[in-house]
């Protein structure tokens, strides 16, 4: 998982814009935190979203219809690799009836999600793992705010919203040929 997602950032070209060594740490945490004994929302599943991912970016061009920066595609692939990290194999449901320190710490909204995203923001506090230390505090904001967006839209629980919300967007908008590009993913942090 570490070097399967340092080589889709080194593909974009984002390595040389953040600390390489601290994000070798960051990948090589975030890979140990996850539970190889759960069955599905494990390490595997978290490199097979990034790398799909990554696809969409490249090959359906995304990237460029969307005009991502590399702040955008930075967080848009560490969200992928840390979506479900240290998932204990339980659903949001269960966390809120059994009312667990996750459902507390989350008061009950999107249990899991908040968990994962914090977890991703715990990690990089670790000093060697902090791999943005050197971002202003408007680039690390931006970045904290894409990546727990794209954490907390994984809840399947919103899913069918979030759906509907897209598919409104690209039905208004002529999206493929880049023509209202801001409705779908928003460039300033204002939002």
């Amino acid at each position: 998982m570490p070097v399967v997602t340092y080589k889709i950032l080194d593909n974009l070209n984002i390595t040389d814009s953040i600390d390489q060594e601290r994000l070798a740490c960051f990948l090589d945490r975030i890979f140990m935190k996850y539970s190889r004994s759960v069955q599905y929302h494990n390490d595997l599943h978290g490199i097979d979203i990034t790398q799909m991912g990554y696809r969409m970016l490249t090959k359906g061009n995304l990237m460029n219809i969307l005009k991502l920066n590399k702040l955008d595609l930075l967080a848009f692939v560490t969200a992928g690799i840390c979506h479900d990290v240290g998932h204990d194999g339980f659903n949001n449901a269960f966390h809120i009836n059994a009312v667990s320190q996750r459902a507390i710490d989350s008061n009950d909204v999107s249990v899991q999600e908040t968990f994962h995203a914090a977890t991703y923001f715990k990690t990089l506090q670790e000093e060697c793992s902090n791999f943005v230390h050197m971002f202003t505090s408007q680039e690390f904001k931006l970045l904290r705010k894409r990546v727990i967006g794209m954490i907390l839209a994984t809840d399947m629980a919103k899913h069918a919203s979030d759906l509907s919300q897209m598919k409104s967007i690209l039905a208004a908008n002529d999206i493929v040929n880049g023509k209202n590009n801001d409705h779908f993913v928003q460039t300033d942090d204002e939002n």
